[in-house]
């Protein structure tokens, strides 16, 4: 008993119709790699072919015969190409379409000038052969690392069915008798039940290498963040470890608040500990004529992100004592969030000193003008000094 071929054509349709909608419903919400649009068009074309197949008898020969089996190639093609471009490799549209070209001219020859059946099914199984043969090459040849087993199993269903083809190829040559497509016998009812079994697998196939590259992308993905992270973090013990043996006090502030105060700061400032500092707003320690100069200058930086220029300034100490230093503040990241790291030069002992010699200076010219007084006078009194 066999299978009507009709009716097995049109099952064959809404299997491959469902597929093309499933792989569409995929293409349009999910993340695809090149190529994976040109698979779900493919399945879409064999919906429509097999369609024109099924109506045979029904519509006129050009749509059931000349564009049904151009139809066909122009599938296989774009399975053939979406492959290359998943692959990413050098597309080969010219070939494609050359095999369009053959296989119009061969089937419209073969209809309207010597309407031969079995010269058009050998066509159309060579040129499938061909095409399904390249496709398991180009999915087999330099396999990715860690995603072989999909790439083997997708490939074998290609070359089952370009395997099958060949073997159609020698029965249809071997068999004068073929006169009608829906003829029901083995070799009808098996090229047309083994296509209903290979699109679904390859259907599947197709999806799981989309989802196997969106893994693969993300895992790398996950593997560089975390390396970032890694590097960023040793980044950061090694500015850190500069910081603490930085002779400089250094300190930084994010939304006004001190959040980092390096050993230098914390002897600068008189205090016993980090703790004594962190939480405190930097204007604390300010000259209240200062801070209305200082706050227009750190908001300007952090709207230019650009460094401020040296700033000497007087500052007051935990223990109310005062020095001079040269603050030259910088804007940068600190733990994710925009802050100002200020480097703090102190100058107090020399301004001390430049005083000192300010006071001598004074002393100096006090004392000459005194002593060209005195000179005066004694030369007034007819004394020569």
């Amino acid at each position: 008993m066999h299978i009507d071929i009709r009716s097995l054509l049109f099952i064959l349709t809404l299997a491959t119709t469902i597929e093309w909608l499933a792989m569409l419903f995929v293409w349009l919400s999910r993340k695809t790699y090149p190529g994976f649009g040109l698979w779900t068009a493919g399945n879409a074309v064999f919906a429509a072919a097999f369609l024109l197949l099924g109506l045979r008898g029904i519509i006129p020969d050009f749509l059931s015969i000349i564009l049904a089996d151009i139809l066909i190639i122009g599938a296989a093609v774009l399975h053939y190409e979406g492959t290359l471009r998943f692959r990413q490799w050098t597309s080969q549209r010219d070939f494609g379409i050359a095999l369009l070209v053959i296989m119009a001219v061969t089937v419209l020859y073969f209809r309207y000038v010597d309407d031969n059946i079995r010269m058009r099914i050998i066509t159309l199984s060579l040129l499938l052969a061909v095409i399904y043969g390249l496709v398991t090459l180009a999915l087999l040849l330099e396999l990715p690392s860690g995603r072989r087993t999909t790439y083997w199993l997708t490939a074998s269903f290609f070359a089952i069915h370009s395997g099958f083809l060949l073997v159609r190829i020698v029965a249809t040559a071997l068999n004068p008798d073929i006169r009608d497509l829906f003829a029901p016998n083995w070799l009808q009812t098996l090229t047309f039940l083994l296509p209903l079994l290979t699109n679904i697998l390859w259907t599947f196939c197709f999806l799981i290498l989309n989802s196997e590259r969106i893994e693969m992308e993300l895992t790398v993905e996950i593997e560089g963040h975390r390396t970032a992270e890694e590097t960023l973090a040793k980044s950061e013990e090694k500015y850190r470890l500069l910081m603490e043996t930085l002779p400089l006090a250094v300190f930084v502030d994010t939304n006004g608040r001190i959040v980092y105060v390096n050993p230098a700061f914390v002897t600068l400032f008189k205090a016993s500990a980090p703790d004594e500092l962190i939480g405190a707003r930097p204007s604390d320690f300010f000259h209240p004529d200062l801070i209305d100069k200082i706050e227009r200058g750190r908001r300007i930086m952090q709207e230019t992100m650009r460094p401020l220029p040296p700033l000497e300034i007087n500052l007051r100490c935990l223990d109310e004592s005062f020095i001079t230093v040269v603050s030259t503040p910088m804007p940068i990241l600190f733990q994710g969030q925009p802050s100002i790291l200020t480097v703090l030069y102190d100058i107090t002992a020399r301004k001390r000193d430049e005083i000192e010699l300010e006071k001598a200076r004074k002393l100096l010219q006090f004392q000459a003008r005194e002593i060209e007084e005195l000179r005066a006078n004694l030369a007034g009194q007819g004394i020569d000094p």
